[in-house]
């Protein structure tokens, strides 16, 4: 939506460039007719528009943004994801500015309160939550702060339109932990034409930001009894035994779950994702073989992923199995039991 231009004469001369605006704030450009010297004067001469608040009207007329709820936040979230989107929207259009001469109109939509700063190249503004930062978004598109310049004729009036839009976006910048955010620490929005406020927005109440995480249980993996003449060979496994990695109760906004492995009793042959038995098992010649659950050698070098639907949150699983298997040429029965640890990130 944003501003519109109402045209107060339709008059042209041959060699004027004129500019006109649709109803979405977007600008197009007419050519009549222009020689070059033309455009060399209109680069070196850009004259303000006598421009004045319309009279009738109580300015700066003032709405705020309404924050509420909770926002959960995945632990691992990535910078740059949006959290949390708060909206104004305008329901009577504010005619604020006639124009009594041609000329440039210079509107400009300012942060009159930064409570926290600096901002980063992207005009996004710290909170007192460390790891979350907010944006004042114009229509969905212009991030404050903005200034626009448009061409005025004597006779023009300009009007921000029913169903403009103002936002506060809330967004990752870094490791979140968590908390509330009123409306005392965040920016205000100011528009104003020529340094004169038309219309100011402000936040009101508050929104809470909770880290949340992923439940990962632990996984014991009954391996049943191998007899050891089962194992007839070096290199030789066991019929493996299916089992899950678990990730459950996820928050929504995760679209991707990673899991790496290692062995703390140490990997004795990484290509065959075989691991060594822990140091109170009392079998010798074997070790334990994990695989994917494709059967494919486990990979202690690389993370496995699982990607997820980011709306819905959920509990997710990682098929996998397990075998003895057999590293020596002499071999005796006992206990064999083997440690796996896991590290799991999402965002």
């Amino acid at each position: 939506m944003g501003r519109n231009q109402t045209n107060g004469t339709t008059n042209m001369k041959m060699n004027d460039l004129r500019w006109t605006h649709n109803r979405n704030g977007t600008t197009r450009r007419r050519l009549m007719q222009m020689l070059a010297p033309c455009v060399l004067l209109l680069a070196a001469f850009d004259a303000h528009a006598e421009c004045n608040l319309v009279t009738g009207q109580n300015f700066p007329v003032r709405n705020s943004v309404a924050l509420n709820g909770t926002i959960n936040v995945p632990r691992d979230v990535a910078p740059g994801v949006q959290l949390a989107k708060f909206t104004y929207t305008l329901a009577n259009p504010i005619r604020y500015a006639y124009c009594s001469s041609a000329g440039t109109v210079v509107t400009d939509a300012k942060l009159t309160s930064t409570p926290y700063l600096p901002p980063d190249l992207n005009k996004v503004y710290p909170t007192n939550v460390p790891g979350i930062g907010v944006k004042i978004v114009a229509d969905d598109q212009d991030v404050l702060p903005i200034q626009w310049r448009d061409s005025a004729n004597a006779g023009d009036s300009w009007t921000w339109l029913t169903g403009s839009t103002l936002s506060y976006v809330f967004v990752t910048t870094g490791p979140v932990s968590g908390g509330r955010i009123t409306a005392a620490d965040l920016p205000i929005a100011s528009f104003e034409l020529s340094g004169r406020p038309w219309w100011a927005v402000n936040a009101s109440g508050g929104v809470d930001f909770v880290t949340v995480s992923c439940k990962t249980p632990d996984v014991s993996v009954d391996m049943g009894t191998v007899r050891t003449v089962d194992l007839k060979s070096v290199g030789a496994s066991s019929t493996p035994i299916n089992f899950k990695v678990a990730a459950n109760n996820c928050p929504t906004r995760i679209s991707r779950i990673a899991y790496q492995f290692k062995a703390p009793n140490g990997v004795l042959d990484p290509a065959a994702g075989v691991i060594a038995l822990t140091k109170d098992s009392t079998a010798h010649g074997v070790a334990l073989k994990l695989m994917d659950e494709n059967g494919s050698a486990l990979r202690f070098d690389s993370q496995y992923v699982l990607n997820v639907p980011p709306v819905s949150g959920g509990s997710y699983a990682l098929p996998m199995k397990a075998a003895y298997y057999r590293t020596g040429k002499m071999i005796s029965s006992g206990s064999a039991n083997a440690i796996l640890t896991f590290t799991m990130s999402y965002n």
